[in-house]
C-alpha cells in the first residue's frame, strides 16, 4: 500500500467502525420506540429505556406518543443516513472524489436532521460531543480530498 493512502484508508476504516456501530445503536432505538408496548413488558429493558426517559424529563422533555412518533421517524432516518454515509466512505476508501461529496452530505444530515425533526430537544437527547465527533470527521476527510480522483 502506498503510504501516501495510508491515513485516508485508516479514516475510512475508522469512520466504517463508527458507523456500523451508530447504525446498530440507531436500529436499536428505532425498534424500541416502534415497539415501546413490547418493550415496557421486559423488566430489564424497561429499567435502562426508564432511566433514560427519566433524564430526559428532568431536562424538560415531555415523553408521549408524540414524541415516540418523532423518535421513531428520526432513528430510521438516522440508518439510512448511516448506508448512505458507508457508500461515500467506500467510495473514498477506492480515492473516487464523487464519495467525498455524499459523505459529507449525509454525515452533515446526520447532524442536521434531529435539529430540524426535534429542535431545541435534541440537544438533550443527542449529545453536542456527538456533533462535533460528526464535523470533525468531515474535517478530516476534507484533509484528504487531494487524494482522491
Amino acid at each position: 500500500m502506498n503510504t501516501n493512502n495510508k491515513a485516508l484508508r485508516l479514516l475510512c476504516l475508522l469512520s466504517l467502525c463508527g458507523f456500523v456501530y451508530c447504525m446498530a445503536i440507531d436500529a436499536t432505538n428505532c425498534y424500541v420506540f416502534a415497539f415501546l408496548e413490547e418493550v415496557k413488558k421486559n423488566p430489564a429493558a424497561l429499567d435502562g429505556l426508564q432511566s433514560t426517559i427519566d433524564d430526559w424529563e428532568t431536562k424538560g422533555i415531555v415523553f408521549n406518543e408524540d414524541l415516540v412518533s418523532q423518535l421513531i421517524k428520526l432513528y430510521a432516518f438516522r440508518v439510512a443516513f448511516d448506508v448512505l454515509a458507508l457508500l461515500g466512505v467506500a467510495l473514498v476508501y477506492f480515492r473516487i472524489k464523487l464519495g467525498l461529496t455524499i459523505y459529507i452530505i449525509f454525515q452533515l444530515s446526520y447532524v442536521v436532521f434531529p435539529f430540524a425533526l426535534l429542535g431545541q430537544q435534541s440537544m438533550v437527547i443527542f449529545p453536542i460531543i456527538s456533533v462535533f465527533i460528526h464535523l470533525l470527521y468531515i474535517v478530516l476527510f476534507l484533509t484528504q480530498k487531494k487524494k482522491l480522483h
